[in-house]
């Protein structure tokens, strides 16, 4: 879980449409990017995080999804 406090900066991604995007980067230096999805449904949002992590787990690198604190 990632709260504010964690992040030593955030950059909005001014090239994505459809949904916001941000990069960010993390105290320690990791770097994520995070995308607030302003169109899609719940459930689809769900699907596609399963299958993404499906995906990692047979050794195929896809985005995670992290819970983020409030």
């Amino acid at each position: 879980v990632y709260s504010p406090v964690d992040l030593a900066e955030v950059k909005r991604n001014e090239a994505a449409y459809a949904n916001e995007v941000y990069n960010l980067t993390d105290v320690e230096g990791g770097r994520f990017v995070m995308r607030v999805l302003k169109i899609q449904d719940p459930a689809t949002v769900n699907l596609e995080a399963s299958i993404q992590s499906r995906l990692n787990d047979a050794g195929i690198r896809a985005p995670q999804y992290l819970e983020l604190g409030d």
